[in-house]
């Protein structure tokens, strides 16, 4: 094999294992605010849009961001309605410009009047390059998104690199719990 053709397969198969990486801490992330009342299944398993695969663009191929909405589960056999006041969400980005480590961001959003949640979320937080308020990597108290869109009456967020949430645990202490107990306010 050439040593471009080494160097090639090394890289794919460690963004594979990263990828594997991330997806459990997605994973932990969806388990525990399932058992804590909340629904994602308006999306399903979806975690990434605006991707592209066509040959003729290449910056589409590789996933720069994973985002994940949660809602108050509606009873038993329904499907939450499309169109909420509140959500939850808990993104991860893999290059986010000017922090510069893979860093997840979580937190709340509260909208003037019932809206679908990618009408907020999409200009907002759904960038390749992270959003452009995340300018430290580590942001331990609520802080507001003060460029939010007007159909947003609240928007606040949390911060830290991905490093960070190695174990259950601690994805608990520091993401769910404050994402639970301020949601429930």
């Amino acid at each position: 094999m050439s040593e471009l053709g080494r160097s090639v397969v090394e890289a794919v198969e460690y963004v594979a294992a990263f990828h594997k990486d991330v997806a459990k801490l997605l994973g932990c992330v969806e388990d525990t605010l399932r058992g804590r009342g909340l629904d994602s299944s308006l999306w399903g398993a979806t975690s990434v849009w605006d991707r592209s695969g066509a040959y003729h663009s290449p910056s589409g191929w590789i996933v720069r961001y994973l985002c994940r909405l949660y809602v108050p589960a509606p009873p038993e056999n329904r499907k939450p309605e499309p169109q909420q006041k509140r959500w939850v969400y808990f993104i991860v980005y893999l290059t986010p410009r000017f922090v510069r480590e893979p860093t997840a961001v979580w937190g709340v959003v509260t909208a003037v009047e019932a809206v679908h949640p990618w009408a907020i979320m999409k200009s907002t937080m759904l960038r390749d390059d992270g959003p452009a308020f995340l300018k430290t990597e580590i942001v331990s108290a609520w802080e507001p998104v003060i460029e939010r869109p007007d159909s947003a009456e609240s928007f606040v967020y949390r911060a830290c690199p991905l490093v960070v949430l190695k174990d259950a645990a601690i994805v608990e202490d520091t993401v769910v719990n404050p994402l639970m107990e301020l949601f429930q306010r």
